[in-house]
């Protein structure tokens, strides 16, 4: 059989390579990034790095993902450029709270996952709600944005391995 003949030809084979790349980015940065490297640090710049701490939907398994994060408020909007493809939504939606590391500290954190009929917290900060209608617009075209509200009183340690 050919790598060609599994599920669609070069899609699979295209698909197999975005995985390949972003676990490999992933090794690299995920060490830096729980180290407190390129965490988003308001006032001075809004935009960085964080490691999600998710379980997994099925196998009731924790898994981590880098993304990129904007501080806004008391809350973290994330995303990603895979789009629909990406587990961690789909694990944050189901579980509607994680872990996230931001700035060397282990956080916990409630989740929103948006979609067109996403029910959002009321205890948004009012930035993260003014921002949701020009933020929809590409979540209706695939793109997958969350919601991160960190829950700052329940600061875990890194030794705790207590999932989410």
């Amino acid at each position: 059989m050919s790598m060609f003949d599994a599920r669609g030809g070069a899609a699979s084979l295209l698909e197999a390579a975005e995985r390949g790349f972003f676990s490999g980015l992933n090794a690299f940065v995920e060490p830096l990034v729980r180290a407190g490297w390129f965490a988003p640090q308001p006032p001075f710049w809004s935009t960085g790095l964080i490691v999600l701490e998710h379980t997994g939907r099925r196998t009731g398994q924790r898994y981590t993902t880098p993304l990129l994060a904007l501080h806004l408020g008391q809350a973290l909007l994330v995303s990603t450029v895979r789009g629909r493809r990406s587990n961690w939504a789909r694990n944050l939606a189901a579980a509607g709270k994680a872990f996230i590391w931001v700035g060397g500290r282990r956080l916990a954190a409630r989740a929103a996952v948006l979609s067109p009929t996403t029910t959002l917290p009321e205890e948004l900060p009012p930035i993260v709600r003014q921002l949701i209608p020009f933020v929809m617009p590409a979540v209706i075209a695939g793109f997958t944005v969350a919601i991160l509200v960190p829950e700052a009183a329940t600061a875990v340690s890194s030794s705790q391995t207590t999932s989410p």
